[in-house]
């Protein structure tokens, strides 16, 4: 299937909202990752440029006052007609659950993950089954879940 950049918010919401809700954070990583390797978008650079890729990251982030524990996957384009040294042709299509800062997220650290191809996508899904913050996400149940898309930066 295809589709264009602007469309990707769309076609992603259609994925995740099913019957059962909002999904957790298996189902979560699985819809990323099937939909990546299942549709390209027209408008993005070609794949050997990195123009359709997908980046799993986890950490607390925030401000002050305003800070969670974040497990996120992200649909990163790099539109066709962007110019090399400009970030606004580069757009993020992320999710994100929010867990409260306690201890225990504390002692999970942060870290991220690219996957830069399709044919990467099985070695981009171990590392994530590996890392603690996945089996954390997993038995927890999130403050909120967020869809966000839009330039990057």
């Amino acid at each position: 299937m295809r589709m264009m950049i602007a469309e990707a918010e769309a076609a992603l919401r259609r994925i995740l909202d099913g019957p059962a809700g909002r999904p957790d954070a298996k189902s979560l990583i699985d819809a990323m990752i099937d939909w990546y390797l299942a549709e390209r978008v027209d408008d993005a650079v070609d794949l050997d440029h990195d123009g359709d890729m997908l980046l799993f990251q986890w950490g607390i982030f925030g401000r002050l006052g305003d800070r969670t524990f974040q497990y996120d996957i992200t649909r990163q384009f790099i539109s066709a007609g962007a110019d090399d040294d400009d970030d606004e042709g580069i757009w993020q299509l992320s999710v994100t659950m929010h867990f409260p800062v306690t201890a225990e997220t504390e002692d999970l650290g942060k870290g991220l993950r690219w996957c830069h191809r399709p044919p990467d996508a099985g070695a981009f899904s171990d590392f994530i089954e590996a890392v603690e913050a996945t089996r954390f996400a997993r038995r927890s149940k999130p403050e909120r879940t967020e869809i966000e898309f839009g330039p990057a930066g």
